[in-house]
């Protein structure tokens, strides 16, 4: 595998949360060759993350300071190996623009297999840092299982 896309809503906070989460894990455990990026559906282009995004992502040595949001483009789709989204409606969305990337499109939980959680990953926008700490904890879970599929067996939760 050689890019993996993250995709949300709007760029803000799960996409490039995933994104920056996943570079950070991939860094800890010496994989490389593996390009990391994310989209939003209805990205408003530029947009950063939002503060409680960036402070859990800052909170698990992740810097995201530098993300802008981006729209979702053919480019995007063309270039990654494997696309995972947070809902349903990304999902749906993406094939409706896209058809021919539908073999490679997963919701991420279904994708990483965690069946003790919901499938699709709540959008935190405009809620507590209660709510941002669980979509942090629900991605990296799934992060965790995305890399023992890359590399080994899962060793740890994230609470």
């Amino acid at each position: 595998m050689k890019s993996i896309l993250f995709v949300c809503t709007g760029n803000i906070c799960r996409s490039p949360m995933a994104e920056v989460l996943l570079r950070h894990m991939f860094e800890k455990e010496n994989i490389t060759g593996v390009e990391v990026f994310s989209r939003g559906v209805y990205a408003e282009v530029g947009l950063p993350m939002t503060d409680l995004a960036l402070a859990e992502a800052f909170g698990q040595n992740a810097d995201g300071s530098k993300h802008g949001a981006a729209q979702l483009t053919r480019a995007d789709v063309d270039r990654a190996d494997l696309v995972l989204v947070m809902e349903y409606s990304h999902e749906e969305w993406i094939q409706r623009k896209f058809p021919d990337v539908a073999s490679k499109t997963y919701l991420l939980m279904a994708y990483a297999q965690i069946e003790e959680l919901d499938q699709e990953i709540a959008d935190p926008y405009g809620g507590s840092p209660a709510e941002y700490r669980k979509c942090r904890m629900e991605i990296q879970n799934c992060l965790l299982d995305l890399i023992s599929k890359l590399k080994g067996p899962r060793r740890e939760k994230y609470s």
